[in-house]
């Protein structure tokens, strides 16, 4: 439960901590709120249970948010950027939260999910090599 507690005050709670704290102010300069989330807010990953929910949280907060500030002409705006080259997603950083999380589990639990979990794991890692972008901020704009 730690590990969902943990995602939820730095994904969930620390989004609404500062939208709380600036709405006031942004309703009377009609001003902007843009978050950043994840495409885990609207797609659900195998394993990441903890971060999955507090993202779907944050989005759903979000779009309540949206709906409640429109009358003073307040936009809410989410940004959902891809997967980016960092310790969170490289290969060693996911190698130890998945030991981690097998350290953790209990002889039934590992016999449940044997091997086969392990290479599903080792799977996924493979995948995400393919899927990350670059460490190297991208900026967009006119030309």
């Amino acid at each position: 439960m730690d590990v969902y507690k943990l995602s939820l005050e730095v994904n969930t709670l620390g989004h609404i901590r500062v939208t709380k704290a600036f709405k006031p102010l942004l309703k009377q300069s009609k001003g902007r709120i843009v978050t950043a989330t994840s495409i885990a807010g609207r797609i659900a990953l195998p394993y990441a249970a903890p971060y999955s929910v507090a993202k779907f949280a944050c989005e759903a907060y979000m779009d309540c948010v949206r709906q409640e500030v429109q009358p003073w002409g307040v936009t809410v705006s989410i940004v959902e950027p891809g997967v980016f080259k960092t310790p969170i997603v490289d290969r060693s950083g996911m190698k130890n939260r998945i030991e981690g999380v097998w350290s953790k589990m209990t002889d039934e639990q590992k016999a449940e999910y044997g091997e086969d979990f392990k290479n599903y794991c080792a799977l996924l890692m493979q995948i995400r090599k393919f899927s990350i972008n670059t460490n190297r901020t991208h900026h967009l704009g006119n030309r």
